[in-house]
């Protein structure tokens, strides 16, 4: 094992490219840039870690560029110790953006991550496909623009802040409203059982 994974506590952060979320965090990404300590594919780094060894892993928008999204949670689930977080951040489903970048190649929702982790608290249920590794402790839906206009701008920002009051309004949101008013990102953050 590297040296540089014996840190205390160990936080990885795939995907960092030039901007670390947690400056603390080993950054890895598969391409060299300023935040990045470690060139590798996440696979191959999660292959290489010991089992329950991690406290933390973090990426944004990372995970819609992998082509096996499944086996990157599931070894994420592996590596982390129990009580760990695992804290993902990628595009909405409604992101007109994310269909113009070719490289995307998973959509991500509300109840996307249902299917890996237990979820008491949003309404519909979803088949369990995998084993429960992990238990969604939050999700946020982040409605927001890259607009330069202002207005647009606060009008989006403040349909954020409501949308995320209550779980129900969160349903309602991308049920019925996604398609009209689009969500920029959803961060999900998951807790190793």
């Amino acid at each position: 094992m590297r040296p540089i994974f014996e840190r205390k506590p160990l936080v990885l952060e795939f995907g960092c490219g030039s901007v670390k979320a947690d400056r603390e965090a080993i950054g890895i990404d598969v391409l060299p840039a300023p935040a990045v300590d470690i060139v590798a594919n996440a696979y191959e780094i999660l292959a290489e870690l010991e089992g329950e060894t991690v406290d933390k892993i973090l990426s944004r928008h990372f995970i819609e560029h992998l082509p096996d999204p499944e086996q990157y949670i599931l070894k994420c689930a592996r590596v982390l110790k129990h009580g760990g977080l695992l804290e993902t951040t990628a595009p909405h489903w409604s992101n007109a953006y994310f269909y113009s970048d070719p490289t995307h190649k998973s959509f991500w929702g509300l109840y996307s991550m249902c299917y890996f982790a237990e979820c008491d608290f949003l309404r519909r249920k979803v088949p369990s496909y995998y084993e429960k590794f992990f238990r969604l402790q939050d999700v946020t839906l982040v409605v927001r623009s890259e607009s330069t206009f202002p207005v647009r701008y606060l009008a989006r920002r403040s349909l954020g802040s409501i949308v995320n009051t209550t779980r129900w309004f969160q349903e309602f949101y991308e049920e019925n409203l996604a398609n009209l008013l689009s969500c920029y990102e959803i961060i999900y953050r998951m807790v190793r059982l």
